[in-house]
């Protein structure tokens, strides 16, 4: 193997290494950005079931009446 192909070969090798720590940082970010979508979905749920249940409180026909 010639000095250039040496080179070559090395300069391949350093790539690769570097698209795997590029492509870990990607798989980071990307299960990061699930995990804010889940929680952003679940506040919206939230929020949602919340407004419901203060309708269903100001309705009469819901009112719990105790003795």
């Amino acid at each position: 193997m010639s000095n250039n192909e040496y080179k070559y070969c090395m300069r391949i090798h350093e790539l690769e290494e570097e698209l795997k720590g590029e492509q870990g940082k990607i798989k980071m970010f990307n299960d990061f950005l699930i995990e804010m979508l889940e929680k952003e979905k679940i506040q919206k749920e939230n929020c949602y079931l919340k407004e419901q249940l203060f309708k269903l409180s100001k309705d009469p026909k819901y009112k719990t009446y105790y003795p």
